[in-house]
Formats: C-alpha cells, sequence, structure tokens
C-alpha cells in the first residue's frame, strides 16, 4: 500500500511547544484508478488504431498511380480527401498515445534507445514530410558535413520529433519558399538546425510553442488545423533521450529550432 502522510503544526496558547496534526491518506485506491484509466485509454486507442491502419493501406492502394490514371478527376478527389483524413486520425491517435504515455509517467520505458545514424534519421523524416512540402512547393534542402552522425537513442522516437518540427515549419512557410536542414557532427555531440522561410513567431509567444495545446494569435496559426501536441510531443521525447531543443525565431523572419543529441 503506499501512504501519504501530512504533518500540521497547530499553534496552542496553553503550550508553546504547540501541536502536531498528522493526517494518514491512503492512496492505494487512487492508483489504482488511475492504472484502470489509463488501460483503458490505451485499449481504447489501440482498438481505434488497427481499422484505421488498415483503412490507411487500403487508401493508399486506391490512390497508386495505376488505378488513379485510369480514374476520373472526381473520384481521385474523392479518394485524396479520405486519405488525408485517414492520415490525420491515424496520426491523432498516434498523439493520444503519447500524451497517455507521458502524462501517466511511462514513456521512458516506451523507449528503445541504441546506435543509430541521425543522418538517415532526417533523411527518413523529411520523406514523411514530402507529399506535405510538395503542396506547397516547398523545397527542404539537407546540408551538413556529418559523415559519423551516430548516437544512442530511440530511432523511431527520433524521427517522429524531427517530422513534426519540419510539419510546422513548411506548414508555416510561404509557398515556393525553402527549408533548410543542417545536420552537423561536434566530438560530443549532433547538431540539427532546421530553419524556414516563414511567418516567424512573437517575441511574446515564444516561450509557449512547447506548451500543449497552444496556438498562436495571428489568422495564419488560428486557420492551421491540428490538435496542438506536436511540438510538446516531439520536444518531451528529444529531451527524455538527453537531447536538447531551442527555438530561435523573429516575428516575419522565419524561425530556427536548434537540436541537439549528445554521442
Amino acid at each position: 500500500r503506499e501512504i501519504r502522510a501530512t504533518v500540521y503544526q497547530v499553534a496552542s496558547e496553553a503550550d508553546s511547544r504547540g501541536v502536531a496534526l498528522i493526517t494518514l491518506e491512503d492512496l492505494s485506491r487512487f492508483q489504482e484508478l488511475v492504472d484502470l484509466k489509463t488501460e483503458f485509454i490505451s485499449s481504447l486507442l489501440h482498438s481505434l488504431r488497427t481499422p484505421m491502419t488498415t483503412i490507411k493501406g487500403g487508401m493508399s492502394y486506391l490512390s497508386a498511380d495505376e488505378i488513379s490514371d485510369s480514374a476520373d478527376e472526381f473520384f481521385k478527389e474523392i479518394v485524396d480527401m479520405c486519405s488525408g483524413e485517414v492520415n490525420r486520425l491515424v496520426e491523432f491517435l498516434d498523439d493520444m498515445r503519447d500524451l497517455l504515455l507521458i502524462e501517466a509517467g511511462l514513456a521512458e520505458h516506451d523507449l528503445d534507445e541504441h546506435e543509430v545514424n541521425l543522418i538517415e534519421i532526417t533523411k527518413q523524416a523529411i520523406a514523411d514530410v514530402k507529399t506535405l512540402a510538395e503542396e506547397k512547393q516547398i523545397d527542404i534542402i539537407l546540408e551538413g558535413d556529418a559523415d559519423d552522425a551516430r548516437v544512442n537513442c530511440d530511432g523511431r522516437r527520433a524521427r517522429l520529433s524531427l517530422r513534426k518540427i519540419l510539419e510546422n515549419a513548411v506548414v508555416f512557410s510561404p509557398q515556393g519558399s525553402k527549408v533548410k536542414v543542417i545536420v552537423t557532427a561536434e566530438e560530443s555531440r549532433i547538431s540539427i538546425d532546421i530553419i524556414d522561410e516563414g511567418i516567424g513567431i512573437p517575441a511574446s509567444e515564444i516561450d509557449y510553442v512547447f506548451d500543449k495545446h497552444f496556438r498562436g494569435k495571428n489568422d495564419i496559426t488560428q486557420k492551421v488545423s491540428g490538435n496542438g501536441l506536436g511540438l510538446y510531443i516531439g520536444r518531451y521525447f528529444i529531451e527524455l533521450m538527453k537531447g536538447s531543443i531551442l527555438i530561435l525565431s523573429v516575428k516575419g523572419q522565419g524561425t530556427k529550432v536548434k537540436i541537439a543529441f549528445n554521442r
């Protein structure tokens, strides 16, 4: 059992030494309820994600070139619209699962840390946002001289975090602009800088961009769909893997996100 003891100092006119009041609270049942809620939500998310993954695979098949080439424009629009919504729902379920792990204190146990090549992880994250970037005619340029970019971390989580940051860079950048990704190897760490030409972040908001559900007050950010969890989850896992993340931005002059992983 888990017992919480709280001591209160009670003043006494008759005795200058005072009186101590001690309360004991059994937290075992509370923890059982928390565990039950966590298990229920985890099971629910898993049950929802499994059919969504199947539907996503089916929509990808319908979107294949050999099928789409023979279909009329209306059919293509319907398939593309459904594919986009399914992808958003799958990402939402993944974010909810990650949020559950974080708030339940279980995220650390979900890590699978081993030696990975951050150059390859970065290339994979760029490929993940390729379609989004192409829709806005944005070039994502990978630069750097890191021949050896091996670090010990969870490659899947590192890729997820980079993808979420790249998505933000693309979403808040103007049509036809560029996003630079610069990977630099140092003796004790690998640095990844993501630099966009977007709308930038006002000084009054930059301290809040990693908060859950934060959304900027300008018209552009208000119109962008999303659950406001991307940067919160991305930063959490980067820091959980002993990495660091810093945002430098000026309103109207773009944003630089500096990420570093220790070797």
